[in-house]
């Protein structure tokens, strides 16, 4: 998610439009103006294998003790070698999670039913099922009244990481010089932000991810009324030079800076 300067209670200004209930409530205002959020969703690694029937139209069967690793409001994935559905565990007896119409995007997981014309919710003994979840990073003000690193979950309170991170800055590289509708090259031949990734249509064509945080000290280092620190510094954020990344310009107020930046090839994608 990226963009200018947004208010954190505009998410219509965030590009894309990034889920306000992951970061309300957090810091001061919640998430800062000008710096960039990310969302990952994945799920955990360790799966529970079912046993039979499997599943039926509203219910998954789990191996013995299988349900201990699941709870009642919780999204999980059911999958195989060919195919997954995304479900959010309405119930809970014994060893068998149920699903229902009213929470799902399948009325029932049957032939015909509402939403789903074929029957792609069969499974069988090569299938398991594991906890889907979803983490949001971004910036904020902490407790200390410094910006800081947060961490926020679809269940529980957000959580303050790193203290003393003022910016994150991430670009998505990109295979923009295949055809779309051809096998991607997996490797990335430009960076983008996020707009400009939803723009072009390319989120299937991202590789990997270059995410730069600037960091800065807690503490001011001098005299207070001496000379500041680094006078007029800016920081180069996500990019090589100028015309590519982001550059920041923080106040003059006798803290040290650093950037820190990694770039992350996505399992699958890249080569």
């Amino acid at each position: 998610y990226s963009g200018a300067v947004y208010p954190a209670d505009s998410t219509a200004l965030w590009n894309p439009a990034l889920d306000i209930t992951l970061i309300l409530g957090s810091g001061a205002g919640g998430a800062m103006a000008g710096t960039d959020a990310i969302v990952v969703r994945h799920v955990n690694s360790a799966p529970v294998a079912l046993v039979a029937p499997y599943n039926d139209p509203t219910q998954v069967f789990l191996s013995p003790g299988g349900s201990n690793s699941f709870t009642v409001g919780q999204t999980a994935l059911i999958s195989n070698c060919e195919k997954a559905s995304l479900f959010k565990n309405t119930d809970k007896t014994g060893d068998i999670l149920a699903h229902d119409g009213t929470e799902n995007f399948c009325s029932t997981w049957t032939a015909g039913a509402a939403n789903c014309p074929t029957d792609e919710q069969q499974y069988g003994p090569d299938s398991e099922v594991a906890q889907a979840q979803t983490y949001a990073f971004y910036i904020a003000n902490g407790t200390n009244n410094v910006p800081s690193l947060w961490q926020a979950t679809l269940t529980g309170p957000p959580a303050e990481l790193v203290e003393g991170v003022e910016n994150m800055q991430i670009m998505y590289g990109v295979d923009s010089a295949t055809a779309v509708g051809t096998n991607s090259s997996g490797q990335p031949n430009q960076y983008l932000t996020a707009s400009a990734v939803t723009t072009g249509g390319l989120w299937g064509r991202v590789i990997s991810v270059r995410i730069s945080l600037l960091l800065s000290t807690v503490n001011t280092t001098g005299q207070a009324g001496g000379p500041t620190l680094d006078a007029n510094a800016t920081y180069l954020l996500a990019g090589s030079d100028a015309a590519n990344g982001v550059t920041i310009n923080p106040p003059d107020d006798r803290r040290r800076r650093r950037v820190f930046e990694t770039t992350i090839l996505l399992r699958n994608r890249g080569v």
